[in-house]
Order: structure tokens, then sequence, then C-alpha cells
């Protein structure tokens, strides 16, 4: 098993290095303020023979929980989904085919493929209300420790108690599974990482951002240790272009009142200012929507009515979407959609933007009140990557460190 512990930190939160305290297979830090992803990373041999079986049919399986709290990202952290718990699985085979363990996907959607001779891929989303009452850190927790067998890699999973989001990704091509836990910035007063089992792998890395030297890339510097293997912190200092960046505009959503059964979601920006320095971004809006409310594709295939709602156009939408059936009757999770958003000129000023929607017929109640509610969406700049970035070598190592490792080229801008 391989363990992988980064902080990372804001430049005036630096902590001195002779603090760092490396004892034979334990490291220790106090007073510390960071972000913090946890990565374990499992070999097939490491899995419940079950679990095994299980994934034998699986190209690919992604699942994350979201809480439904609000935290301020940092980087390279910056990839933001709506609160709840995603599912997104391609089996090897087409489902239903003899072998394929996964046929029961009653639930799920179809996601686009742009191979037509690749399986299709599939999608499930449950918000977070609709969770366990325990929490759904919890409710992952029970499903990451299917996936644990040994005593350290179950101690990862308790201490996501607390956690911002929890990943748990499987890959055909590597035949590994990882589950990747994430705090947002915090004050950590005491921190001690042990080394439980002698043939565990165990890297620690505390970073800080610093400037970058081009638009896309990150530039940060810290310090490294394996644990067991360094007898001090070794200094180091690498960049790498980053799909995933921060966008200085905030965005605030409501209903527009009356909503009845087609209710408008109102997006309102702080501002219009595409990223600084890049040409040809376009703003996106990307909605997850639980079945009781769904988009109608055929309104947003009017340009007129579009540029009404500041809207340029649809680019994905979840099918098929049945237009009339109650919400009590349907089996799909619900829908995703993709729609361009048409800014003003760019100026600092605040503008909005309307996606119509519509309302299912809810479960009768004794009251004769329902309600519902859908998650936050996901506002972005999407720009192209450039040709420099696009041959720029990710993660080169500096200053007796290692390579820490990137995301690639291409650019999305967080708003």
């Amino acid at each position: 098993m391989r363990q992988r512990i980064t902080f990372v930190h804001e430049p005036q939160d630096g902590i001195d290095p002779e603090t760092i305290g490396i004892h034979t297979n334990t490291l220790s830090v106090a007073g510390l303020k960071a972000a913090r992803e946890d990565q374990i990373t499992l070999s097939l041999a490491e899995l419940p023979q079950e679990l095994r079986e299980a994934l034998s049919q699986t190209k690919e399986l992604h699942i994350r929980y979201v809480t439904p709290a609000t935290y301020e990202s940092i980087p390279p952290f910056n990839s933001q989904l709506s609160p709840g718990l995603h599912v997104y699985y391609t089996p090897k085979t087409e489902v239903g085919k003899e072998g394929q363990e996964f046929s029961d996907l009653i639930s799920f959607t179809h996601l686009p493929s742009k191979n037509p001779q690749h399986p299709a891929g599939y999608e499930f989303y449950l918000r977070d209300s609709a969770l366990s009452p325990a929490g759904a850190p919890s409710a992952l927790g029970a499903y990451a420790k299917n996936i644990c067998q040994s005593t350290s890699c179950q101690t990862r999973i308790d201490e996501a108690s607390t956690a911002t989001s929890i990943d748990l990704d499987f890959s055909s091509s590597t035949n590994t599974a990882k589950i990747t836990t994430f705090w947002s910035s915090r004050a950590w007063d005491a921190v001690a990482v042990s080394k439980m089992d002698h043939t565990d792998r165990v890297e620690l890395g505390i970073l800080s951002n610093e400037k970058p030297i081009r638009p896309d890339d990150l530039n940060m510097s810290g310090f490294l240790t394996v644990l067991g293997d360094s007898k001090k912190p070794a200094p180091t200092m690498f960049q790498f272009p980053s799909r995933h960046h921060r966008h200085a505009a905030k965005v605030g959503t409501s209903f527009i009142e009356p909503t009845g059964l087609h209710p408008t979601l109102q997006l309102s920006i702080s501002n219009s200012q595409p990223p600084k320095g890049r040409e040809g971004c376009k703003l996106n809006a990307h909605l997850t929507l639980p079945r009781s409310i769904f988009p109608d594709k055929y309104q947003f295939r009017d340009s007129l009515y579009l540029a009404s709602k500041n809207l340029t156009a649809l680019h994905h939408v979840t099918v098929p979407v049945d237009l009339e059936a109650p919400e009590y009757t349907m089996s799909l999770w619900g829908s995703s959609l993709l729609v361009e958003l048409a800014p003003p000129p760019p100026s600092l000023e605040a503008w909005t933007a309307e996606i119509p929607l519509h309302l299912r017929y809810l479960l009768p109640t004794e009251s004769g009140y329902s309600s519902t509610s859908l998650p936050a969406p996901e506002v972005f700049w999407a720009c192209e990557a450039d040709e420099e970035n696009a041959l720029l070598p990710v993660g080169q190592g500096e200053g007796g460190g290692g390579v820490w490792g990137g995301e690639g080229a291409g650019a999305e801008y967080e708003v």
C-alpha cells in the first residue's frame, strides 16, 4: 500500500522546517494552517476477493462525495463538483452481457461517448440529504472499508469524518484503487503521521503556492519526505501546468419568484471579466438536477430566447429526459445539464443569467405541500490549451526533491 499525504498552505502561513520532527517511522508537525489531501493507493491483490471479482469487468469507477458546507479552495485543489454523492462507471463490456458484474444500473443515466466502439459510461447522483442519517462521510467510509483490509488503511479512513470530499477511484489500466480524502484549509494543531506497516510506503509533502511563471502553471515549493527513508525533510521547488484555477468572480443562485411548475434558476455573477491573459474562454454552468427537476432541451434551440436569458448554447443534457412523468414514478436519479452563458462585455459590474427548468409532480402528502431542492451548480470559464503549455513537462522537481505530479495542460477557471 502506498500513502501520499500533502499539506498545501498560503505563503504567509509557512512554518520553520526545524519544527518538523522525524523519528524513525513517524513524522510530527504542529501549528500548521493548510489544506490537506491524503491518497491511499491499493493494488488488486490488496483488495477483498469479492471486490476483485466485481472489478474484473470494470474499466473505470469513480465515486466522489462532496460536503454541502461552504469552503474556500486552494491550488492545486480547485476542481469542484456539486455537493452530494457522484458515481461514474464504465464497464469493460456492454451492460447485460455475460460476465458483466454490475448489470443492475436501473437508476443510472448514460454518459456520451466520443467512440461508439467503446462501452457506454454511466452516471449516478444522490443529494446529500438523501444519504444515511449518520452523514455522508460515514456512508462513504463504509464503502471505503470494503476496499481496505489493513489496519493502517482503515485508520486513514476513520480520520475522514470531517473531510470536505472523499474519492474512490479504480482504473483497469493500472489495476489499482485509490482513496483520496481532502480537507479544506484549517488549523492543524498537532499532526502525527506514522508508518503503521513495514511494507507501506508513506510520502509526505508540506508545500506552498508561489507566483507562477506562466499563466496556466502552478509553482510550488516546500518540503518532501519519505517516512523510513528520509532523516530530514528535503527542500523542493517545481512547476506544472494545471487544468483548474481560481477566478475572482463570485456566484449566487436563487429561483425567480413565483416558481410554480416552471422555475427559473437565476445565476448572479459578480463580474464579467474573463481570465486574465486568455482569449477565447467560454463561461459555462454545469447543473446536477435531481429527478424532481428537469430541463427541456427543446427550449434551448431558440437563439433569441437564449439571448434573452444571457445564454449562448446547450452543450449537454442527459438523454432521455421524460417530460411528463411524475417524480415518484421515475427510476433514474435525475439529469445533468451543461449550458454556455453569454456574459456582457468585460467589466466589474454584476450581471445575471437565467436557466429555465421544470418541476415534476411530487408524491402527494397529507398537508398538501412538498419541497425539493437542487445542489449549487458549478460555474467556470473553459479555455483552450495553448501550444506552449501543451508541450510543457509536468512536475519537474528541483533542490533535492522529487516529482510530486501535475494535471496536464488545458485550463478551467472555477468561479
